[in-house]
């Protein structure tokens, strides 16, 4: 996650992409979408749905193209030859880096605009949170490297956004082979403790001070987590599956122990009770510098699909 002090030039970098978006034409009608949301509703059951809603996780097998994994491909790769300033590189013990971290890019790479607009992403993300209205919060590009052995500590994405409610869910596709054993891993049913955990910093470990003399915030269970106290999720992953996770849901990966990398793009969508709010911690708020406190997340920056 960005730093307090990067927050302005992350602020002046998207009000500059926001420019570039604004002389982008849509790129399906609204009979296409809506085309898309019946398909979706093809492609993903209502068992499904339930298990979404019961667990926090699911997977969903076959669901994208080549087409569109080509599409996010090429924006992974853009995405690596020119990070922002702000993307995370997370180093072993020689200074290499093993995790690349990286979002809020999508107005300047073709490939992920492409991907968000193009595919059946939003009807997915629509149909599984029983809506017909999503907002498209950010991309994540994640990329560990062969034999990164360092794992990602067990958190929530919710805290870390400048935002309440409830409805918020991240479509997670890798474009490489994932063995089950390397696998994000999903507490079940996590998301319905109705509780909020400390964020914690990928680099450290360290849960961000600024949450801890809050008393809406705990810390994350790790040590009952790693006893086998709660059940996890996890799956072994083909190019085209989609893990379909909620906000609030605690989850994990071990390092990369293989041959190979994992990358994976990461699409967050907003369902329609979710509103800004601001959190003054070291965590400030990317890309929503505009919007007011209780104000539904609109415009340019979190483009609206709609299905009919």
């Amino acid at each position: 996650m960005i730093s307090a002090h990067r927050a302005h030039r992350l602020a002046l970098r998207v009000h500059q992409q926001v420019r570039l978006y604004s002389s982008i034409n849509p790129f399906k009608t609204q009979e296409e979408y809506n085309k898309d949301f019946r398909e979706a509703k093809s492609l993903v059951t209502e068992s499904q749905i339930e298990q979404f809603h019961n667990d926090g996780a699911i997977k969903l097998s076959g669901v994208f193209s080549q087409k569109h994994l080509d599409s996010i491909a090429e924006g992974v790769e853009q995405n690596l030859k020119n990070p922002s300033s702000d993307a995370d590189h997370i180093l072993d013990g020689q200074s290499n880096t093993k995790f690349f971290g990286d979002y809020g890019n999508w107005h300047r790479l073709d490939g992920i605009r492409e991907f968000v607009f193009k595919s059946n992403a939003a009807a997915i993300a629509s149909t599984i949170l029983r809506t017909k209205n999503v907002n498209f919060y950010h991309e994540h590009v994640l990329v560990k490297q062969p034999n990164a052995d360092k794992p990602t500590p067990f958190h929530h994405d919710f805290p870390y956004y400048p935002l309440n409610g409830y409805d918020m869910l991240s479509l997670w596709i890798p474009l490489d082979y994932v063995p089950k054993d390397t696998g994000v891993q999903y507490v079940k049913g996590s998301h319905k403790w109705n509780k909020l955990f400390i964020p914690k910093n990928f680099s450290t470990y360290e849960d961000y001070q600024s949450y801890k003399s809050s008393e809406q915030y705990e810390s994350v269970p790790q040590k009952e987590i790693e006893e086998g106290k709660y059940e996890l999720l996890y799956w072994e992953m083909n190019p085209g599956d989609v893990i379909v996770f909620h906000a609030r849901t605690i989850h994990g990966s071990p390092g990369n122990k293989h041959n190979q990398n994992r990358r994976a793009l990461a699409t967050r969508w907003l369902g329609e009770d979710i509103r800004f709010t601001l959190k003054k911690t070291e965590i400030p708020p990317q890309n929503t510098y505009d919007l007011k406190e209780g104000e539904k997340f609109h415009g340019e920056m979190f483009p609206s699909f709609k299905f009919e």
